[in-house]
């Protein structure tokens, strides 16, 4: 897309600015208004989502990077949490207060859901006790709450990342697609209005 944006603008600048090529189609309606017209309308418009596609591109490249890096770390220290903690509690009633069944969902908001409820029971009598001999003291866990909360946090900003990088592809396709459908227009009447001048058609790259 990038060379098709960059073709487009050479295009319309060797129309404009070669003077025996103007003399012929200036009367088809491409005199040099009309072509810096399209050079600053639709060119720079196209040029300009490209370069905000690239932007939201890396902004969401960079948002879900750090997201990945870490849910990962808050689901290791989680599984740690889990296994130490169902080998001080035996009882099917105190795995099921501590939400030690089951394995950890893979959904993020589900997993953040899970963790925050078994850590905050860990905190509360009549685990805290042992817990707290095991490692995870009440200020502990607060930690690794305050981890989960990190994960939402960068969840959320690599949903909003997301959503802006598709909107700024539906822009740039837009802008495109305008772009596109303008020179093919004019190529079709270049084609045919320089037909007896093979030198014009090939300065066009036609």
């Amino acid at each position: 897309m990038a060379n098709a944006i960059s073709e487009a603008l050479q295009l319309i600048e060797t129309a404009r600015d070669n003077a025996d090529i103007q003399a012929l189609m200036a009367p088809r309606g491409y005199d040099t208004a009309t072509l810096d017209d399209a050079i600053a309308t639709m060119h720079t418009a196209a040029q300009a989502g490209f370069d905000a596609r690239q932007v939201a591109m890396g902004v969401l490249a960079s948002a879900n990077s750090v997201l990945a890096a870490a849910d990962m770390q808050e689901r290791k220290d989680f599984a740690d949490y889990r296994v130490i903690a169902r080998a001080s509690f035996s009882l099917a009633a105190d795995r099921l207060a501590l939400g030690l069944n089951g394995t950890a969902p893979a959904d993020t908001e589900k997993f953040l859901t899970t963790a925050t409820a078994s850590y905050t029971a860990g905190k509360k009598p009549p685990y805290t006790a042992k817990l707290t001999q095991r490692g995870y003291a009440p200020a502990t866990i607060d930690a690794e709450l305050q981890g989960l909360k990190a994960v939402a946090t960068f969840a959320k900003a690599a949903s909003n990342a997301k959503g802006a990088a598709e909107k700024a592809t539906i822009t740039r396709n837009a802008a495109a697609k305008a772009l596109k459908d303008w020179t093919a227009e004019f190529r079709k009447v270049a084609k045919r209005t320089l037909r007896g001048h093979p030198d014009l058609l090939s300065a066009l790259g036609m």
